[in-house]
């Protein structure tokens, strides 16, 4: 994967971070951006990879470029093996809990596109919505997530209900994440996910896999 990176042109920045026992890798390259970067968006590409099969099957999927979209273009990749919707979402939602459970907005490592797995759960309501599968693998995915929590005794459901306090409560969260649509979101203002709809979603969501927890 990295010599395929570096084939490419893009240029590793550091040495990768190795982890899991060798089943997981993050690697930061530059990409020689030439324009200057707004408030929350990475100064390079992040490339996380884990070497586990999926839960579910994949799908097959059209990848297109915002070049293509607004030229009206057919997809460059016409279809590309992708994860699940509905096992993303489950990904989505526990990491969001484990990392606003754990973040400090003072450290320099504090990535405050943590928002953006709030904007995701939202567009991928529609996918996770009758799934039956949906609260069982994001039950699972916060087992495991537990455990990066600051504390040994936290358990899935607990990192839930933190994650609800937290982004209902500290209104840093609602700055951050209205900064984050109007400098990253290519939505029309009638399509804009606002804060108000991602915490009804959240709460929704929350609620639903407490339900069976």
């Amino acid at each position: 994967m990295l010599d395929a990176m570096a084939a490419a042109g893009f240029m590793l920045k550091g040495e990768p971070l190795v982890g899991n026992a060798s089943q997981f890798f993050r690697a930061d390259f530059d990409y020689g951006a030439k324009l200057s970067l707004s408030e929350g968006l990475r100064s390079g590409l992040q490339v996380e990879m884990m070497f586990d099969p999926p839960v579910r099957e994949p799908s097959l999927r059209r990848l297109r470029s915002f070049v293509a979209q607004a030229r009206r273009q057919e997809a460059e990749v016409p279809g590309i093996l992708c994860v699940d919707p509905v096992e993303t979402a489950s990904d989505k939602i526990a990491a969001l809990a484990w990392r606003s459970c754990v973040r400090d907005r003072s450290s320099p490592k504090d990535d405050p596109t943590i928002v953006r797995h709030l904007h995701d759960l939202v567009a991928l309501t529609d996918h996770i919505a009758d799934s039956a599968d949906f609260v069982d693998l994001a039950l699972k995915a916060l087992e495991v997530d537990a455990k990066r929590a600051k504390s040994e005794a936290m358990t899935g459901e607990a990192l839930l209900r933190a994650m609800l306090l937290t982004i209902t409560s500290d209104p840093l969260w609602r700055d951050e994440y209205e900064r984050f649509v109007e400098r990253f979101s290519y939505a029309a203002d009638e399509e804009i996910i606002t804060f108000d709809r991602v915490v009804e979603v959240c709460q929704r969501l929350v609620y639903r896999v407490l339900e069976r927890g």
